[in-house]
């Protein structure tokens, strides 16, 4: 399975003597760089158009697309069709950002650096590459592949590769700036860079350094993330209002949640929630009152007010290469990339459940002379034999959660490489080290707020009280993280022509891989109990080590027809165990203009380690036990949902997923315009999710599940269960005589299938004047025409594409086109990028989001100055488009993912060459 993009030669790394300074003689040596190593092959080949559909994304291309970074210049790519994740202000994944190849999953889609994989970020819960951590000054091409890849590199690379060339071969130095001006308030960025790069007769060397400083986005500089609390739609009537208030529509309101005072689980309002005031600036504290169609109350909050949408990020980068020729025949070269990024982040004060116990009554009436609402609801009954209620609350007197980032990753390789007789060989070592220490205030301590709002120490229905102060102190905890990724690799390839045919030599390759990586996540100890309202986080770590042998041939059986096959097997210390991939494709090309191709591979994507072992975290999940109500001949309609002890983690017992995928393409090169057309599918099985205790119950229910017949303690009260076991580490515990449930472990699991398909299309034309300059026409388009998926438990297919297709709808095609005209040192660009609109519905509610298509476009003009420098000027998103609006409840759009929230954003850069 798999899905590929842009890519073509990877080079230098195996070519044999240096190019620079050479003396007469070498030429023969020159001559040699025809032949390159390829993304996706390790034979080294003349051919640039292979079996498999790769593009190249040229340093041309980066630099007049405007973009200053290498997670900016991929998210703009067609092949991006549903979009990736971005560095969001609000969620654990801090200043990180993804590539999602043809949507197939960033944890699909593995990401090279000069053709060496890369450690998972530990930021990210070891899931995927961060791709903030690339300097983009440092980059000379991006290859992309959109084909199966296992066969070459191993496990992740289900949907395609991402290979980030960095530069090696640069004579002299340049310096370069640019400053970004949203029309818009937040995101202005500012960025640099110094690259300075040599040769001798022996070697050559080149230092790349980078800053890049970009500012936050408040979730109050955009309309679309603006709270809306309804007001200007006026009051509504509120027959029976259980206290006189002006009531306002919880359906008229945007971006306000409904965590600011509201009783749980009954949706009440308490009556002081329209007077409670900021004394600093008069205006109303909380939102509302509302009262909802279904009769449900809500006492809200604004959290736009004061959160921030995107990061604020600082990121300094270096990046140094030397090779050294230590005769004609073998060379050594010495990497060091480093890169450090600071972040900044600003969430709403803190807030979640408050348990309300019966004492509060008294006490708060004692000390606030507050009268507790609905004190007949803190009554034990026989449900609730404790008493008391939950309180959804914002604690806004511990002010905003703000959060400081500090990222560091150092990777440094030694790499010998040449020519001994016939063979081609490179033998590597790599070290790669990944580190984020995060801190945060200000949460609040579960236990002690409980305890004081029973005591009368803090009043949670007027939380700026003066009285309030006290237990603020007392209440506030701060949360941090650290994080480590760390890996050791040990790489060796040979590549040699061993005979030849009529048709041409036949190729070969062959090589070995080993490395070895350590993860940990550590959360401080509150966080990682659940003691903190308003953070989450689970502490995990493990290690593995990885060995691997590959191989792979290339037959040219007529002069115009070629095969090649690749296998590689893997092997894993842990529950991934033992993989072997296969690959084969064909290459025809009957004419010197148009060629035909077609390959089919296996892969395989081992779970990650959080995914083997993250600590395990309790949580209280509804269910609804149609097992037992089967059992007992209740209809389904009839079963009642339940709260269950449900605990979810790693499951180091986790199989890989598996795939297979084809290609079909064919190119056209007719003089000056090119054409190529590609069509993938792909295959997924026991594909890698997190169970949920409703999906167990269905799969025993489906008769997926076994008893096991073993009988073990439950963790949550240490009574005998019978283990129902659905998946390896994924069960159900239940009473060995009643069949009652007690529990389920609900963890990382192989929940799912799914079967996606698509095709890409890419042209090019050049037109070259005697008079008027020189023009490129380019287009590229991604068009998905399957996504599909099962759960085990599911007996159909679910598609997510298009139209009319659930909560999980994406668009069906991007696209992505640019004209450039260059005219003695003058260059002007312009680029459109277009994404369809799609429709998410619900079966019981009708329709309700819709996004219709987005379309951008950016300008850019580039001149070569007489005094050796480079002034580039443009505007990206000329027509300043926002994102599609969703409905915008969720504090969180998934809709981030695909379009950008700068807006109009114009530039200048200059760059000079010494």
């Amino acid at each position: 399975m798999r899905s590929v993009l842009y890519i073509v030669a990877l080079s230098a790394l195996t070519i044999a003597p240096m190019a620079a300074a050479q003396e007469e003689g070498d030429e023969e040596d020159a001559m040699q760089l025809g032949r390159q190593v390829v993304t996706g092959s390790r034979i080294k080949r003349i051919d640039t158009e292979q079996a498999r559909p790769v593009v190249v994304i040229t340093r041309e291309d980066i630099e007049l697309s405007g973009q200053d970074s290498v997670a900016d210049v991929l998210r703009n790519s067609p092949i991006n069709t549903f979009g990736s994740s971005r560095e969001l202000s609000g969620d654990n994944f801090v200043g990180q950002a993804t590539i999602n190849l043809h949507g197939i999953g960033s944890t699909r889609s593995l990401v090279l650096l000069d053709g060496r994989r890369l450690p998972r970020s530990p930021v990210a819960t070891n899931q995927f590459i961060n791709l903030n951590i690339i300097p983009l000054a440092a980059v000379d091409r991006i290859e992309i592949l959109t084909d199966s890849a296992s066969a070459i590199y191993g496990s992740d690379a289900i949907a395609g590769v991402v290979n980030i060339i960095l530069r090696k071969d640069y004579d002299g130095m340049e310096i370069l700036a640019t400053l970004t001006r949203p029309t818009r308030e937040g995101a202005d960025a500012d960025s640099g860079g110094l690259l300075i790069g040599g040769s001798t007769n022996r070697g050559r060397f080149l230092f790349a350094g980078e800053f890049r400083n970009k500012q936050a986005i408040t979730s109050a500089d955009r309309s679309y993330s603006r709270g809306d609390p309804g007001y200007d739609d006026g009051p509504v009537d509120y027959p029976g209002a259980p206290f006189a208030a002006t009531w306002y529509a919880w359906e008229n309101t945007d971006n306000v949640s409904s965590w600011g005072n509201t009783i749980w689980p009954y949706y009440l309002a308490p009556s002081n929630c329209a007077r409670i005031v900021d004394p600093d600036t008069g205006e109303p504290l909380l939102a509302g009152p509302y009262i909802a169609r279904n009769g449900q109350e809500r006492c809200g909050y604004d959290y736009t007010a004061v959160a921030w949408e995107t990061s604020a990020l600082k990121r300094a980068s270096t990046f140094m290469s030397a090779d050294y020729e230590l005769n004609p025949y073998h060379a050594l070269r010495l990497s060091s990339i480093y890169s450090g990024t600071d972040s900044d982040g600003r969430y709403a004060p803190a807030v979640g459940f408050l348990r309300i116990p019966p004492s509060a009554g008294a006490s708060l009436k004692r000390r606030f002379n507050y009268d507790v609402p609905y004190p007949e609801l803190l009554q034990p009954t026989r449900s609730n034999p404790r008493g008391g209620y939950l309180l959804g609350h914002r604690f806004v007197g511990l002010g905003n959660r703000n959060f400081e980032g500090s990222e560091t990753f150092f990777a440094n390789s030694l790499l010998a490489y040449g020519t001994a007789g016939m063979f081609d060989y490179e033998l590597e070592v790599q070290h790669v080290r990944y580190d984020f220490k995060e801190d945060t205030c200000c949460y609040a301590k579960s236990f002690t707020a409980t305890q004081y709002t029973g005591s009368g120490l803090y009043n949670p229905f007027d939380p700026l009280h003066p009285n309030n102060a006290a237990a603020y102190d007392a209440i506030r905890a701060n949360a941090n993280r650290n994080t480590r990724a760390d890996a050791r690799t040990y790489s060796g390839t040979v590549s040699f022509d061993l005979f030849e045919t009529a048709a041409g030599p036949v190729g070969w390759a062959a090589g070995f891989e080993y490395w070895d990586e350590e993860f940990y996540d550590i959360y401080d100890p509150l966080s990682a109990g659940g003691d903190l309202i308003g953070s989450a986080g689970n502490s995990g770590g493990g290690e593995r080590a990885v060995k691997a042998g590959f191989g792979e041939v290339l037959v040219p059986v007529l002069g115009n027809l070629e095969v090649s096959a690749a296998a590689r097997w893997d092997s894993y210390d842990d529950s991934a165990g033992e993989e072997t991939s296969l690959y084969l494709s064909a290459r025809y090309q009957p004419t010197d203009w148009l060629l035909f191709r077609a390959s089919w591979g296996e892969g395989f994507r081992a779970g990650n380690l959080n995914n083997l072992y993250g600590a395990r975290s309790f949580s209280a999940e509804g269910g609804t036990d149609l097992v037992a109500c089967a059992a007992e001949g209740t209809p389904p309609e009839d079963c009642v949902e339940e709260q269950y002890p449900t605990f979810t983690g790693g499951n180091p017992l986790l199989a890989p997923e598996l795939s297979d995928s084809y290609n079909l393409g064919f190119v056209v090169d007719w003089n000056s315009f090119t054409t190529r057309v590609d069509y993938w599918h792909v295959n997924i099985e026991d594909g890698i999710g997190l169970a949920t205790l409703q999906g167990l119950i269905e799969s025993e229910l489906e008769g997926q599940c076994f008893n096991t017949g073993r009988t073990e303690d439950t963790i949550d009260t240490g009574l005998p269960a019978v283990i129902i076991q659905c998946s390896p580490g994924n069960v159900l515990k239940r009473d060995p005589n009643t069949g009652t449930l007690y529990e389920a472990e609900a963890g990382w699991g192989n929940t799912s299938r799914q079967r996606l398909a698509g095709i890409d299309v890419e042209m090019s034309y050049e037109l070259e004047t005697a008079t008027a300059g020189d023009f490129t026409f380019s287009l590229f388009g991604a068009r998905v025409l399957t996504y599909e998926s099962r759960s085990r438990s599911a007996n159909s297919w679910n598609s997510s594409l298009g139209e009319g297709v659930g909560g999980s709808a994406r668009p069906k095609h991007s696209a992505a086109g640019s004209v450039s005209w260059r005219y003695t040192d003058h260059i002007v660009s312009a680029y459109v990028r277009h994404i369809a609109g799609y429709v998410r519905s619900n079966d019981e509610q009708g329709v309700y989001f819709e996004a219709s298509p987005h379309t951008e476009f950016d300008l850019t003009y580039q001149w070569s100055t007489p005094w050796d420098g480079s002034i580039r000027i443009g505007i990206l998103n000329v027509t300043d488009e926002d994102p599609e609006p969703d409905s915008f409840a969720s504090p969180r759009p998934a809709v981030y993912d695909l379009y950008s929230l700068d807006g109009r954003v114009p530039f200048l850069s200059y760059r000079h060459f010494f």
